[in-house]
């Protein structure tokens, strides 16, 4: 098989993949999105079928029986959305994700903006097998690459629903994550939950049209609040079906 390569930094495909990297109305155009790493594309490639692979040659015994596009240095840092590029990059197609027809357990990202903490917390969902995830904006993208990277590609195996609140299902439990509210550990368990999370400095802001109960993780060191993505994970465990 004859070997691609692209050397310009000029050339089309180049334009294509740094625009996947930097803007979201490209990605959600083009329904494709770019992930880079090299431990995350061996781990992605062996699940999901990516539409092209683009590697610096040193990497090429490691996804040859891919046919991967060799690029150079020069390009890899052009296209890397990191400081020092390992030059692993791939093209995947956006998941088709379609709201399901019925729910269990679910996470709302209610205006959370920090990259770290959303993939933190879809990463999180998915160790706990809460595999819906509702975003609502301001969240930030899923396909952002920093999101990406916290993630470690969960984002391939969720169901990522960006939406508002009419959407959010009314006939769901819905515990929302608070400073005040009722103790988590003494809450009774419940095979059907959605669980919200607020933005990081305001909290979630739920409508009068949907009822909620609010969850508090009880502490007892000199701490005022936990980070969205700490208590989270805290949550999501806690909640997590016997």
């Amino acid at each position: 098989m004859r070997e691609k390569k692209i050397s310009s930094l000029s050339n089309e495909k180049v334009k294509h993949l740094v625009r996947l990297q930097k803007e979201k109305s490209y990605r959600q155009s083009t329904k494709t999105v770019l992930v880079e790493g090299k431990n995350l594309l061996l781990d992605l490639v062996q699940r999901h079928s990516p539409k092209e692979i683009f590697i610096t040659e040193e990497h090429l015994n490691l996804f040859s029986k891919h046919n991967p596009t060799i690029i150079s240095q020069a390009i890899a840092e052009k296209i890397s959305d990191v400081v020092t590029p390992e030059g692993c990059f791939a093209e995947f197609d956006l998941p088709n994700n379609r709201f399901p027809a019925k729910i269990s357990t679910g996470l709302i990202l209610d205006g959370v903006q920090d990259p770290g903490n959303v993939g933190t917390l879809l990463r999180t969902a998915l160790a706990f097998n809460v595999r819906t995830i509702f975003l609502i904006e301001p969240s930030c993208d899923a396909w952002n690459p920093k999101v990406i990277r916290a993630a470690k590609g969960s984002q391939f195996d969720l169901t990522i629903l960006p939406c508002s609140w009419k959407d959010i299902p009314t006939n769901i439990p819905l515990f929302v994550a608070d400073l005040v509210g009722d103790d988590i550990q003494t809450f009774p368990q419940q095979k059907r939950w959605l669980l919200v999370l607020g933005n990081e400095a305001k909290g979630a802001k739920i409508p009068s049209s949907h009822s909620f109960h609010q969850i508090t993780i009880p502490m007892s060191g000199p701490i005022e609040s936990l980070n969205v993505a700490q208590a989270g994970a805290i949550l999501l465990y806690t909640l997590r079906s016997p």
